[in-house]
């Protein structure tokens, strides 16, 4: 792979991450009955740790709310705990806590919290390359977030079909679910999500040698990117491969 498409594919990784904050707040808006569990998994993400500790207390957060009361709290929870896992390269513990969390969702009906369990998958299996099955847990995710109305959720989800779409050279398809997914972020003022959708546009139209449209999308994505803060370093290094690379 070339430099120029490692950025952009790492460009376009942005939104799919789940490492995005705001995909796992749950937690840490719950009652101060579960402060203890919130404080072990933000433990989790602290490198001063070793990988050792930083497992043992995922493992205290597991044990704490799976010995509390059911109740929809606890599958989210069980989500965050289970992505957690994965980041640390647990695989097995990541399989096994997001199953149980996506079956005690389901017997809740709590769309968010299935949603969100199809996201942990989602995420696993892009960052796998297995791209049939990121794909087919995306829609899933999607679905349970359009039904429980969360749209940022739902944006994301049709953003990470986008991107698989355009990998496989379905240009069609992903500009007619990222453009859904665009409008949703627009509603929201989500500019970052914007930059990375107006990014990835602009690579499908590099993709067809459309250049002036992608020059087009490029600069609708740097638009939405001065709209964040602490964006300057990405800017620039978006900014230096895009156009030096497009023609």
């Amino acid at each position: 792979m070339t430099p120029f498409l490692a950025l952009c594919l790492a460009c376009s990784l942005m939104a799919l991450s789940s490492e995005d904050p705001a995909k796992k707040t749950d937690v840490s808006a719950v009652s101060s009955k579960n402060d203890s569990i919130t404080s072990w998994i933000d433990a989790s993400k602290n490198t001063s740790f070793s990988l050792e500790q930083r497992k043992q207390f995922l493992v205290k957060a597991y044990h704490y709310v799976t010995s509390s009361h059911a109740d929809s709290v606890q599958a989210r929870t069980l989500n965050t705990i289970a992505y957690r896992n994965l980041k640390l390269g647990d695989t097995a513990l990541f399989k096994k806590q997001t199953n149980e969390g996506l079956s005690l969702a389901t017997k809740q009906n709590d769309s968010f919290a299935m949603g969100d369990a199809h996201w942990n998958y989602a995420s696993y299996y892009n960052e796998g390359h297995v791209f049939d099955s990121a794909y087919h847990h995306f829609n899933a995710a999607n679905n349970f977030f359009e039904k429980s109305g969360h749209t940022y959720e739902s944006a994301k989800m049709q953003y990470g079909m986008a991107f698989i779409k355009g990998r496989f050279k379905d240009y069609s398809g992903s500009e007619v679910l990222i453009f859904i997914a665009i409008k949703k972020f627009k509603r929201i003022e989500d500019y970052e999500s914007l930059f990375s959708c107006y990014n990835h546009l602009g690579q499908l139209q590099k993709d067809i040698y459309e250049y002036d449209k992608a020059l087009f999308y490029y600069d609708k994505a740097i638009e939405n990117l001065n709209r964040v803060q602490n964006n300057r370093s990405l800017q620039g290094c978006c900014l230096k491969q895009h156009w030096k690379h497009l023609y």
